[in-house]
């Protein structure tokens, strides 16, 4: 008896079985009881090692860790739903000389899901290079997610109007966890105050079921009232501003106003008691900007002590304030100006000619560091200097009659000495000589 079989197929098709292992990409290898029996270049070239030194070879020797291969068996073992079972892990290989670590995505699957003991085939893909992009960008992402925690305002990110996360302030602002506001739409929490609610969350729906057709995409802002769980919040001030990718995320940043206001309630008591303390003084008071030389803010005593024609006002040159100075003085003063910045104090005395008479004015700067904002008080010090020059020709007046009171007392007792010793030379003639020489 002689039998016949028809080869062709079946040669043709190891043919292309070993063409397809020649040229795929990635590493093959067809597993039977724990052991390789066969393998492809791409694979030896990731080991490093050549294919007749990986057949027969223990599968598990290709992991770094020893259990990996046991873990995926075990896995593999369990019933399917009668079809080949696949499996996807994420693995690192042995190290090879000069490239200690690889790590890939290894597919694995049943030759025959109904013929465990046909085994199983490995596809291993090398994703070292795009796993540590990932890993880069998942830390970037994380060091970014962290600078947004730390912001002052309130920042909420939307998908179609719904919140996916917020930032601590926001957390703050609303007074709930990340449980109780993702997923939720952001329209719930809060209540208009100024402007149209409806308009500025329906910007939000970003192509979502339900958009109003031909809907514009414009920054909007609302002033709306945070809801607290126990009733009404603080105002603050929502922004929004178009993505730009129409793909429905969106983000929000709420300004919490309460503060806001607080800081202006703050500045405005500061400056109306900068004012009447400007207003009762007599020196001349003055602000001067460094950052472009020009005037923040004068009192009535600047154009009366510097001896101008009228007071500057905010907005003008700083070099108004010299124009009464000695032309010497005019440009000291600026330069002490300019040098202010950065300084505690600063001090100079100029002149100034007043309609009969010269003036003496001191002139104080003060400046806090990092401020480009210069503090000026002006003082006439023409009397205080009168004053101490009259103290100082009084006591050089006395210091003189006080002198010649001294050199007279002194003449008289000297020549009451000499008459005695021309009396006591008398009886003792050797001491007539001496005392008349």
């Amino acid at each position: 008896v002689a039998v016949l079989i028809d080869l062709t197929k079946q040669e043709r098709a190891e043919a292309g079985q070993a063409a397809l292992l020649q040229c795929v990409s990635a590493g093959l290898a067809h597993v039977v009881d724990g052991r390789m029996t066969l393998v492809n270049p791409a694979l030896s070239l990731m080991l490093g090692l050549p294919e007749n030194k990986l057949l027969n070879r223990p599968v598990a020797d290709l992991f770094e860790a020893p259990d990996t291969w046991a873990d995926i068996a075990r896995v593999m073992r369990e019933p399917g739903d009668g079809q080949a079972q696949v499996q996807r892990h994420e693995v690192v290989l042995r190290g090879r000389p000069g490239d200690p670590r690889r790590r890939c995505d290894l597919l694995v699957r049943h030759v025959d899901a109904q013929r465990p003991d046909l085994g199983q085939l490995l596809t291993l893909n090398d994703v070292s290079a795009l796993l540590e992009q990932s890993d880069q960008l998942r830390r970037s992402i994380g060091e970014l997610e962290d600078i947004i925690d730390t912001e002052p305002v309130g920042i909420a990110q939307l998908k179609y109007g719904r919140i996916i996360r917020v930032n601590r302030a926001m957390r703050r602002l609303l007074g709930r966890n990340d449980d109780a506001l993702q997923g939720h739409e952001l329209r719930e929490f809060f209540d208009a105050e100024q402007g149209d609610k409806g308009q500025f969350f329906s910007q939000l729906q970003g192509g979502s079921p339900g958009e109003p057709p031909g809907l514009p995409r414009r920054d909007l802002a609302l002033r709306a009232r945070a809801q607290l769980p126990a009733g009404p919040g603080a105002s603050c001030l929502l922004h929004l501003s178009p993505p730009e990718a129409g793909d429905g995320y969106w983000v929000v940043v709420a300004l919490d106003l309460s503060q806001h206001n607080a800081a202006i309630s703050l500045a405005s008591r500061m400056q109306m008691r900068f004012d009447t303390f400007a207003a009762i003084v007599d020196d001349g008071i003055a602000i001067v900007d460094l950052a472009d030389d020009r005037l923040c803010q004068t009192n009535e005593a600047t154009r009366q002590v510097l001896g101008l024609h009228r007071t500057p006002e905010a907005g003008e040159p700083s070099d108004l304030l010299w124009q009464s100075l000695v032309p010497a003085d005019r440009a000291r003063a600026q330069t002490a100006l300019q040098q202010a910045a950065g300084q505690r104090s600063q001090e100079l005395i100029v002149r100034r000619h007043d309609d009969t008479e010269t003036r003496s004015v001191k002139l104080r700067f003060f400046a806090a560091q990092g401020l480009s904002e210069v503090f000026i008080q002006a003082e006439d010090i023409t009397e205080i200097l009168m004053l101490e020059q009259r103290r100082l020709d009084d006591a050089f007046a006395q210091r003189e009659t006080l002198v010649r009171e001294v050199h007279h007392r002194i003449k008289n007792n000297l020549q009451g000495i000499a008459g005695l010793l021309e009396q006591t030379a008398l009886d003792q003639p050797e001491l007539l000589r001496p005392v008349r020489i």
